[in-house]
């Protein structure tokens, strides 16, 4: 953990003290276990965690490996290197937002639905495809 001496809400200095606390962290009604890495400043009695500490991405990332769902790195991966497809383009593909795609890639946890259709995007990279022309086709006839 980087070591901090000043407190970022009173601004005054030498007056932290690391804190680990266990917490639990309720996701999709599952309860994952975390450790919360932080500064308790005695002067004000903030709490916070330092820059590149985040308990809850450690949680999500819990789950993830829990359900044996992709992490951030391994979207990424699918996207830009077995599809060479940019963010706009994947979501294109999908039928998802590019937002939703950054969020996804930068640690928000996916729906259940998503992480299906990215399994089957990496199982049969073509199988979106083809189906999303069959869906144009049938669209275009009615």
């Amino acid at each position: 953990m980087e070591k901090i001496t000043q407190c970022p809400v009173c601004e005054k200095e030498d007056c932290l003290v690391e804190i680990h606390e266990d917490i639990r962290v309720e996701i999709r009604g599952e309860t994952i276990h975390e450790t919360m890495n932080g500064y308790r400043c005695k002067i004000c009695d903030s709490e916070f965690e330092p820059p590149g500490e985040d308990y809850l991405d450690r949680a999500y990332r819990k789950y993830r490996n829990i359900k044996n769902w992709h992490q951030p790195e391994a979207l990424i991966n699918l996207r830009e290197v077995i599809l060479g497809l940019s963010q706009k383009e994947f979501g294109d593909l999908l039928g998802m937002d590019e937002q939703l795609i950054r969020i996804y890639e930068n640690g928000g946890l996916q729906s259940y639905t998503h992480e299906l259709l990215f399994n089957l995007l990496k199982l049969y990279p073509s199988s979106i495809e083809t189906a999303r022309r069959m869906f144009e086709c049938f669209k275009e006839k009615e």
